[in-house]
């Protein structure tokens, strides 16, 4: 299992989406917009990680919108993007043994 590789991996995602559009739209347009814009920018670039039609890739992708609200808005609340990191990773990692649990 490659668990220990999540937390890096989440941080990665978590650094551009939300340290840098969400960082860098708050100073401009408060925290409600940056939140939902680094989120659905986050979103949009997990598209190509979903399969099926368009409605289950947009439902796939719709819920990764949602969990990047969550991480977002505590990134906003903690001011560090080490604990929306990981969320993200134990996230990750509650998937990955869920779908190995599936199989």
């Amino acid at each position: 299992m490659k668990t220990p590789r999540l937390t890096p991996s989440a941080l990665s995602e978590q650094h551009p989406a939300h340290g840098v559009v969400q960082g860098r739209l708050r100073e401009s347009f408060g925290s409600t917009v940056s939140i939902v814009a680094a989120s659905l920018m986050f979103g949009s670039l997990h598209l190509f990680n979903y399969t099926g039609t368009i409605s289950e890739i947009i439902a796939g992708s719709a819920v990764i919108v949602c969990v990047s609200l969550v991480f977002g808005t505590l990134y906003e609340v903690s001011g560090s993007l080490l604990i929306p990191a990981i969320i993200h990773g134990l996230y990750n990692a509650f998937l990955m043994i869920a779908s190995y649990l599936m199989i």
